[in-house]
């Protein structure tokens, strides 16, 4: 009964504010006012961990009470605001944090535009959203399967091993991998098209495209041989991605509109090839052993699979971009009712 009467107190205390807000400051406004609402839900999101993080900072120094809560309220504060100040300048995770994007239009994809059958480049478009959902579907699939999997050791296990004969619901792994392949290789042509698009660059689009597709069929065709089906080694077509970055680099040399795009798919490029080296054991022998090899193997897989989505994501916004900028019809784009 105390805690539900302490619970209801809170509570009462949050609405009562909230009713003061609303009866009091509906109808006024100004910069201050608007900075302040902007900034409410960045820092309802941060001020807990500023909070936990400045407990664990000024406990051990043993402050008077008084000093000790006052210091408490400013760093929560000044941390919240400073961590407001940086998210709102950054365009990709405004709408995580709360804000709306800078541009006003519906992030991560804008559906209403998927939607409309004659925008222009809406089919690349589909295709590189199905580039934004894979990453999300296969760190999903993953989680889902790691929590269906008691015991399951993520230091000295290997993801293969969701899907073997040791793992309670190898469903839940192969059958999303299998998805996750499919989705990987619809939008390794989106990317193909999408570069074509904005450079005119077939080869360049076309070779993206193929590496795509071929890492995709790697991921799906690996699921039908389980581990430790020696087939299923198959899967390491999928480690040509590794390339992508590169490729993408190329196909967008002539674009000078893009560069966070391209300082993003550089540094894709070489953290993967850092891990290539240490986990082949190449440089630091012995970093990587039977011990640590499980998280070794998962930072890899999200560096190897999370970038795509980002790029995607980023490309489908030029795409965009330059429909709005130039409306015209192409060739993918064709009326809805042909004349005659």
């Amino acid at each position: 009964p105390k805690a539900m009467v302490y619970g209801l107190d809170q509570w009462a205390t949050i609405v009562a504010i909230l009713g003061f807000g609303s009866r009091h400051l509906r109808s006024r406004g100004g910069p201050v006012l608007k900075y302040l609402t902007e900034a409410t839900f960045p820092l309802y999101l941060a001020h807990q961990t500023i909070l936990v993080a400045a407990v664990w900072i000024i406990r051990p120094a043993r402050l008077p009470v008084g000093l000790e809560a006052l210091s408490l309220l400013l760093i929560t504060f000044a941390g919240s605001f400073a961590v407001f100040e940086v998210v709102k300048r950054i365009p990709a995770i405004r709408p995580l944090w709360g804000l709306k994007p800078l541009d006003g239009r519906p992030w991560p994809v804008d559906l209403a535009a998927l939607r409309r059958p004659t925008a222009r480049y809406h089919r690349r478009r589909r295709l590189l959203a199905i580039g934004v959902a894979a990453p999300l579907l296969a760190l999903t699939v993953v989680a889902a399967a790691i929590a269906a999997y008691p015991g399951f050791d993520n230091a000295t296990q290997y993801l293969s091993e969701l899907g073997g004969a040791t793992a309670p619901a190898p469903i839940i792994f192969n059958g999303g991998v299998f998805v996750a392949g499919v989705m990987a290789a619809l939008a390794g042509i989106g990317f193909g098209l999408a570069v074509y698009a904005l450079t005119e660059k077939r080869i360049a689009a076309a070779v993206i495209a193929v590496v795509f597709v071929l890492a995709g069929a790697g991921m799906s065709a690996s699921t039908l041989y389980p581990w430790p089906d020696p087939r299923h080694m198959i899967i390491n077509l999928a480690l040509g991605i590794q390339l992508a970055p590169v490729l993408l680099l190329w196909g967008l040399a002539s674009r000078r509109d893009v560069p966070r795009l391209k300082i993003f798919l550089a540094a894709t490029f070489v953290i993967m090839a850092i891990l290539t080296v240490v986990t082949k054991h190449l440089v630091f022998p012995g970093t990587v052993n039977d011990d640590n090899v499980g998280w070794w193997e998962r930072a890899y897989a999200i560096v190897l699979v999370c970038w795509v989505g980002i790029a995607a994501w980023v490309l489908d916004r030029k795409l965009l971009q330059d429909a709005v900028k130039f409306p015209q019809r192409l060739p993918d784009a064709a009326p809805a009712v042909k004349p005659g």
